[in-house]
């Protein structure tokens, strides 16, 4: 016996930040079955808990009532109709983990490694819910359905060696599981399929932020790679949102220290200091200064900035930090897409107001 994989399944690494060797799994709803090797362990009803621990790098299986013994690997395989289980650990006694379809486990370091086997579009609901919130329009739910989907097309092979396809972290997209939310449900259900394709019939890199703070950035100034479809755009939606402004102050003596040190700045020369300590941001790429062209990228990163798109002046004996957006700059600006959707605005005009002449295709029809 094998899982019900289909061309819409998607195998995803769930979990990967705790490190579990004592769990309980329970099916909620529908039918499940467990397997080792492709032998039936066992029929679960639902509401039964599954209690997992791991001796001498196996997984021992018991309910309640009976110890069913030690295995290598353990399948919990869905065949009826929306299936979905929970998954408890006593380490983390307040967290209560639930995902749909079906469940790989094997041990990895003493600890469970667990591959979620989901529909796509059950897991294209679940990473709505967890990056695109739970409070916004549906019509804003359909544009980060297709761009979650379209994303997740690209980056299959991500983590091929570890045996999945994506993680649940935010190095593939952020999952934590089964969706909640019906609008998001029914946004994932009415696009189902829909990706968005270049000039070539390719599927884009939907990359998507949470604030461009007025202005996107063209990919090539982010990750030296060049895109088509991610070229710059005045955004004038997102400027009033949340994350639209961002503020820092530290002391005068740290960012000049910072930049001798990292970059080798003359901070004893006067005009240089200066020049430091006043930065009119127009291209959202480098911090020149005298001579040295340093990544604002770089400095986000070291000073955990929300945007590398920032100023800099002085205030007595601080330096201020005026910054705009939270994100990396590239591709579609979520609060500003959100804003459009409020107006009425359509999902595949808001997608093609962020990603340059693409189109909206089944997926179908490309595959």
């Amino acid at each position: 016996m094998s899982f019900r994989l289909s061309a819409e399944d998607i195998k995803i690494g769930i979990l990967t930040v705790y490190k579990l060797n004592s769990v309980v799994i329970t099916p909620i709803s529908g039918k499940y079955s467990i397997y080792s090797s492709g032998e039936k362990i066992i029929d679960v009803k639902i509401n039964t808990s599954i209690h997992l621990t791991i001796l001498d790098n196996c997984i021992i299986v018991s309910t309640d009532e009976k110890n069913y013994g030690a295995y290598n690997s353990i399948d919990f395989v869905s065949s009826g109709f929306l299936n979905y289980f929970t998954i408890n650990s006593t380490k983390y006694a307040k967290k209560e983990f639930s995902f749909d379809d079906d469940l790989n486990i094997t041990v990895v370091n003493n600890c469970f490694k667990f591959i979620n086997i989901v529909d796509l579009e059950h897991y294209i609901a679940g990473v709505v819910e967890a990056e695109g919130g739970r409070k916004a329009s549906s019509e804003y739910y359909k544009v980060q359905a297709i761009i979650c989907r379209t994303y997740a097309i690209c980056h299959l092979n991500k983590h091929k060696s570890e045996g999945y396809e994506m993680c649940d972290l935010v190095h593939c997209q952020v999952y934590n599981g089964k969706c909640r939310n019906t609008d998001i449900l029914m946004a994932a259900s009415e696009t189902s399929g829909m990706v968005i394709v270049d000039e070539r019939s390719k599927p884009i890199n939907a990359t998507y932020h949470s604030n461009c703070g007025g202005q996107t950035i063209n990919s090539i100034d982010v990750w030296s790679i060049n895109r088509s479809y991610l070229k710059p755009i005045v955004d004038k939606y997102c400027t009033s949102q949340p994350n639209a402004r961002w503020e820092r102050h530290c002391l005068k003596k740290a960012w000049l220290a910072y930049l001798g040190d990292k970059f080798n700045y003359p901070i004893n020369d006067s005009g240089a200091c200066n020049a430091a300590l006043n930065f009119k941001q127009w291209t959202r790429k480098t911090y020149f200064l005298n001579d040295k062209d340093i990544p604002l990228s770089k400095i986000r990163n070291d000073w955990l900035f929300k945007s590398s798109y920032f100023s800099i002046y002085t205030k007595g004996d601080s330096v201020v930090f005026k910054g705009r957006g939270y994100g990396h700059g590239v591709g579609l600006c979520q609060e500003g897409a959100m804003k459009m959707a409020e107006e009425g605005i359509k999902f595949r005009d808001i997608i093609k107001t962020y990603y340059h002449n693409v189109k909206i295709v089944n997926y179908e029809e490309i595959k």
